[in-house]
This record gives structure tokens, C-alpha cells and sequence, in this order.
């Protein structure tokens, strides 16, 4: 299976699963600094299929406001980004997770 193929599956599962239950900032910023215990492997399963989504997203071409995520950039870098943009901006924690993962990709890798 390829990588689009296999990104996109994710996402439809998310996207099945979101609409089940969404989640705030507030809890992804949980998840993302570890606590609880164990939680960090839902923070970067999160952040991969959502890169792997933008990316995706990017390659059949839109007309969107979505990051161009660098080919080298890691999971680790997109954690360290959100959460630091969570952290600076509490006021917006209450949103969805989702919006805080593309608005701050966004503003740390704007296509140019």
C-alpha cells in the first residue's frame, strides 16, 4: 500500500473516530507532554497521520491554507511546534486539536 493511500486511511479512521469524540487542545497539549503517562504515542500518531494528511492534501492540489512541511522535518519537530504554540496561545486551547496542529504547522512552514 502506499504512503497516500495508507495516510489517507488513517485519516478517514480519525475522521470517524473525531466525529465521535473531538478533542480540545487542551487534552492533545496533554497527550503531547506526556501526561498521563503514556499518552505520547497518541500525540505522535496524531501528528504523523495529520502531516501525512496536509501532505496528501498539498499533492492533488488545492487552493487551501495548509503548511508545505519540509521532506526532513520529523514528528518530534511538529510536537515541539504545537505544543510550544499551545503553550503561547492558552487562550485558543479550548478549539479543537486539529486546528491547533494545521495553524501552527502553518505559521512554522508557510509555503512560499
Amino acid at each position: 500500500m502506499s504512503r497516500w493511500l495508507m495516510a489517507a486511511a488513517v485519516v478517514l479512521v480519525l475522521v470517524g473516530e473525531a466525529q465521535a469524540e473531538v478533542f480540545s487542545g487542551n487534552e492533545f497539549l496533554k497527550w503531547c507532554t506526556n501526561t498521563p503517562e503514556g499518552t505520547e504515542l497518541a500525540c505522535f500518531g496524531f501528528l504523523h497521520a495529520t502531516a501525512e494528511m496536509i501532505k496528501l492534501v498539498r499533492e492533488i492540489g488545492t487552493d487551501a491554507a495548509f503548511p508545505c512541511l519540509p521532506d526532513n522535518a520529523t514528528v518530534g519537530q511538529y510536537r515541539d511546534i504545537v505544543v510550544r504554540w499551545l503553550n503561547e496561545h492558552p487562550e485558543l486551547r479550548h478549539e479543537q486539536a486539529l486546528a491547533a496542529v494545521i495553524i501552527s504547522l502553518q505559521e512554522a512552514f508557510p509555503c512560499e
